[in-house]
């Protein structure tokens, strides 16, 4: 499947989302975003951003958690891509690290199915 739309996290220069629970987005929002993305907007790749921030390394198990409905229908991987963005190690070496940190939770929730999905 080579995805046809993609969206990025929300951009920092627009107002907040009608979602968001406060003046900053958080975590819980961001995962909401993800099934707005995916749901209402019709994006194919929502890209999830590991540079520069603290982030929900638990995105997959939440969504599948809180909209189980919707994945049994059309499963991430398949019809949806979900793609961490990263820093470049050899450019921010400050960062270098979170690339192995994010590389390390990929293979654990790429076999997640939760009890919710079964």
């Amino acid at each position: 499947m080579i995805p046809r739309l993609m969206s990025t996290q929300h951009p920092d220069n627009v107002y907040m989302p009608f979602f968001a629970s406060s003046p900053v987005m958080r975590g819980e929002d961001e995962v909401m975003e993800v099934f707005y993305a995916f749901n209402v907007l019709g994006m194919d790749e929502q890209m999830w951003d590991f540079e520069g921030k603290e982030v929900d390394e638990f995105v997959v198990k939440k969504l599948f958690e809180r909209y189980g409905h919707f994945f049994r229908r059309r499963r991430l991987g398949r019809e949806f891509r979900l793609t961490p963005r990263v820093p470049n190690p050899s450019v921010e070496k400050a960062e270098a690290k979170l690339l192995l940190e994010t590389l390390e939770t990929i293979p654990p929730l790429s076999g997640l199915r939760p009890n919710i999905l079964r």
